[in-house]
């Protein structure tokens, strides 16, 4: 009903660039362009990427892992929680992947065709926590929020009072005899 009285269009690319407002339209390309004259390249947040695993430590010696964090679970992060696709080869682990517990830097490459668009070589951070740390730093938590609440314990007392009266005691003889 709108669009024959003048008061709507209909939603092509034509009455887009007819009549959207410019100020509201978001240019990928002008946002580069000013990024870039800031002097922040486009992938530049690859350096503020921040990757954390909890993982089982061994017993005897608890700053190794039992299974180490890998590049493929390095890679599966990345894509799902950054939506940064890389393949192996564009990091730079050991074969056995990351061993110890602690934090990490990684370094990145990517291949850019224009290589002054962006800097190419990043680095990442990897935090590797034990399982077992990770369990007993919990336990600490909830010791301290415990001590916090100040639990207290109250005694209820059964049956109420005991008064000495001579019919009471009188009472409990009878049944002292009667046994």
């Amino acid at each position: 009903r709108l669009v024959p009285k003048g008061l709507a269009a209909f939603g092509t690319w034509e009455n887009i660039d007819a009549y959207a407002d410019p100020q509201l339209i978001e240019d990928p390309t002008l946002k580069a362009r000013v990024a870039t004259e800031q002097g922040l390249l486009p992938f530049d947040w690859v350096d503020d990427v921040r990757l954390r695993f909890l993982r089982p430590a061994r017993e005897d010696h608890s700053s190794l892992l039992v299974e180490p964090v890998s590049v493929w679970d390095i890679l599966e992060d990345l894509s799902t929680n950054h939506e940064l696709d890389l393949l192996p080869g564009n990091l730079d682990l050991p074969d056995d992947g990351i061993t110890e517990v602690g934090v990490h830097e990684v370094p990145v490459r990517i291949a850019f065709r224009n290589p002054e668009s962006a800097a190419g070589r990043y680095n990442i951070v990897v935090n590797v926590l034990s399982k077992q740390s990770q369990d007993a730093e919990q336990q600490r938590e909830e010791m301290k929020k415990a001590m916090e609440q100040g639990k207290s314990y109250r005694l209820v007392q059964r049956g109420g009072v005991v008064e000495d009266d001579i019919g009471d005691a009188e009472d409990d003889d009878e049944l002292d005899e009667g046994t």
